[in-house]
């Protein structure tokens, strides 16, 4: 029983002393090793396809703009099989927005084991700036330097892919950098030129210097570029006029800006000198006072036709409706205000003529005005008081408001003088009551009525004998 008991245990003592006694071997034999690697590059991973890394210019790098030491631990057979071309150093950025990071540097042995071990980074972390790709639809300029020779003009370039002719271009990059960019440009030399120009041409990214800007990529990145050479005799330069089916709405102008606002003609010499502009097909002008822009076509006199005939068969207008503003002479009186108590005020006009400038229907909807004088504030004395006048909204002053004199005085109050007082050592000797005055009594003997007069008798006549 004993004997069956104890073999399982040497078994396992056996198993444990040979393991042991193989680690031991192994480690005298093929002993751990620890070799340092220098100046590893560092390779980015889990960046989102969106996103970028850009140096501190904020150009756009594949890899972390910095380099790592590092010590590699393994047994002795396969450290001395190690070269810098199994060892890759390398930063998760997965996950990671837009901006600044630190992120921890790791590594990984190529091809993979797992036998060793990666130590002691220097440095442990790397800083990193991620940036967000953006795209931009940007104009096309080409620039030309120099002049063809005298009796030759050079017509306006022309730029085109695969037959096309293209006016804007694309730009992709770090935002940062595109943000700077305001389009693309060819740049042409135009001296000594006296035949039509057929080139095909960079297209670079520019700032609003005139400066390349780096770290993005324009498309289409080349463009061919036709310039027409022509002879400067029967070649002339007019005006574009504008012509419209009807007027604009009522109270309102049409302000009308065309771009371009010249166009060059070609044909014989004589047709020209008749020619001293050339007209829009007519506008249409809405109903309405909104601006807005349009494409127009240009109507060509018989005999002549632009020298940019791809270029210059149209012109952009404009329109934008101006308000017609009027005058209006109104007098208005002039109304204190806040005067101080206690002061009298005088000022002299009592009311001011006063012009006005709007439109017909600001000037027609005015109510209540009144010229202002504000006294708050002043004390006795003379002043000279600019009124104001409060306006609505797209009314205003035609002339300046005329200064008010105004003069502020003490109001004066009359007070009583007090009795003077009784000496109080003289008595006081009563005065006699005032003899009161008695009317007589006047008596009118009442009229007798008077008596009615006896007739007179007729006197009888004296007898003589």
């Amino acid at each position: 029983m004993n004997k069956l008991a104890g073999s399982p245990l040497r078994a396992f003592v056996a198993a444990v002393l040979a393991s042991i006694i193989w680690v031991f071997v192994s480690f005298t034999e093929n002993p751990q090793q620890v070799t340092p690697f220098t100046n590893l590059p560092i390779r980015a991973e889990g960046l989102n396809s969106s996103l970028t890394l850009v140096d501190g210019e904020g150009r756009p790098i594949p890899v972390p703009d910095a380099v790592v030491n590092l010590n590699v631990s393994g047994p002795q057979d396969t450290i001395t099989r190690i070269t810098k071309q199994n060892v890759q150093p390398f930063i998760n950025v997965a996950g990671l927005e837009p901006g600044s990071h630190e992120v921890a540097v790791q590594a990984r042995s190529i091809p993979s084991r797992s036998d060793l071990d990666f130590q002691s980074f220097q440095p442990a972390t790397v800083l990193v700036q991620i940036e967000q790709i953006i795209t931009a639809s940007l104009p096309l300029t080409i620039t030309t330097e120099g002049q063809p020779p005298t009796s030759y003009e050079a017509s306006l370039p022309i730029a085109s892919v695969n037959g096309e002719m293209i006016k804007q271009v694309t730009i992709t990059g770090p935002a940062s950098q595109v943000n700077k960019v305001v389009g693309g440009e060819i740049t042409l030399d135009l001296s000594s030129q006296t035949s039509n120009l057929r080139t095909r041409r960079n297209i670079t990214a520019v700032d609003i210097a005139g400066r390349d800007v780096e770290g993005v990529t324009v498309s289409p990145e080349l463009a061919d570029i036709e310039v027409r050479i022509l002879s400067s005799s029967g070649i002339k330069r007019v005006p574009i006029i504008y012509t419209t089916l009807n007027g604009p709405p009522a109270g309102y102008r049409a302000d009308v800006v065309l771009e371009p606002a010249f166009v060059t003609l070609i044909g014989s010499a004589q047709r020209l000198t008749e020619v001293e502009f050339v007209e829009t097909q007519p506008l249409n002008l809405p109903n309405t006072t909104q601006s807005y822009t349009a494409t127009i076509k240009l109507r060509f006199p018989i005999g002549v036709t632009p020298r940019d005939a791809q270029a210059a068969d149209s012109t952009i207008a404009t329109v934008r409706f101006v308000p017609i503003n009027t005058e209006i002479v109104l007098t208005l009186p002039l109304v204190p205000r806040n005067q101080p108590a206690g002061l009298e005020l005088s000022y002299q006009p009592r009311q001011l003529e006063v012009t006005l400038r709007g439109n017909a229907q600001n000037l027609q909807n005015l109510t209540d005005l009144a010229l202002v004088l504000d006294l708050a504030g002043r004390t006795a004395g003379s002043y000279s008081i600019q009124p104001s006048l409060n306006l609505p909204s797209g009314v205003t002053l035609a002339k300046p408001l005329s200064v008010i004199q105004v003069t502020l005085s003490t109001i004066s109050i009359p007070t009583n003088e007090p009795a003077s007082p009784t000496n109080p050592s003289e008595p006081t000797q009563p005065s006699e009551p005032a003899a009161t005055p008695v009317s007589t009594p006047t008596v009118t003997e009442p009229i007798s009525p008077t008596e009615p007069i006896s007739p007179t008798e007729p006197i009888s006549p004296t007898l003589t004998p």
